[in-house]
This record gives structure tokens, C-alpha cells and sequence, in this order.
């Protein structure tokens, strides 16, 4: 089971990001000072946590800090961008809703039958 750290979906991936470059958010903040940005580890612990919204220059400056690889800045892009009020459980509620539905519209589209609530048995 995953801890909970009270991180939206965004939150867990820069911390999964940190972690693995053996980082903190203290270290973060102070590397992105080094580089002319005014972050403080306050900031990076408020956007994990969705209390303010991140900087629109933050995914590049994670890709200019650690070259990411295009699996990481895929999932940093989407967690952005869907990530930073949502939490990881919660996404994960929503993928496996549109896994399901994709395979419901698969169905429909082998058999030429529309399914209806009555045929999918809601």
C-alpha cells in the first residue's frame, strides 16, 4: 500500500522524481535559487500538496535540473497538467473508469450492437 503523504497526484510524482535523483524539496528549492528562481521549500511542499497552483516553467526546470527521460517528462506533463488538485488514488479511480469504458465501446463496436444501461446491467 502506498503511503499517504496528503500529496495530489502531481505531488507524488516530483516526489517520486526527488527521491530517485536523491533529492528533497529543500534541495530543490535551493538548486532552483542557484539558477535564479525564487523557490523556497515551503513553495515546493505547497505544490505537492495542492495548496497553490505550480509554476507554469516548473516542468521545464525539473527536465534543465535532471534530464528527464521521455517516460519521466511524460508523466511530470501529465501530472501537471490533470495532477495538481487530484489525488493519485483518485486519478487512478478515473483511469480504470476509462479503461472500462474503452472496453465497453470496443464491445459495441464488434458486435454492431449499441449497448444500453438496461444491456451493460446498470
Amino acid at each position: 500500500m502506498v503511503e499517504d503523504r496528503g500529496y495530489t497526484w502531481f505531488g507524488e510524482v516530483l516526489y517520486g522524481l526527488l527521491r530517485s535523483r536523491g533529492s528533497s524539496q529543500s534541495a530543490f528549492a535551493r538548486e532552483a535559487r542557484e539558477l535564479g528562481y525564487d523557490y523556497r521549500q515551503n513553495s515546493v511542499s505547497n505544490w505537492m500538496r495542492g495548496v497553490h497552483a505550480t509554476p507554469t516553467n516548473l516542468p521545464g526546470l525539473l527536465d534543465r535540473m535532471y534530464g528527464l527521460s521521455e517516460e519521466e517528462w511524460l508523466e511530470v506533463g501529465v501530472a501537471y497538467a490533470y495532477g495538481q488538485k487530484l489525488s493519485r488514488e483518485d486519478s487512478e479511480d478515473v483511469r480504470r473508469f476509462r479503461e472500462f469504458y474503452a472496453r465497453v465501446l470496443a464491445e459495441e463496436g464488434e458486435t454492431g450492437e449499441a449497448l444500453t444501461w438496461k444491456t451493460r446491467g446498470a
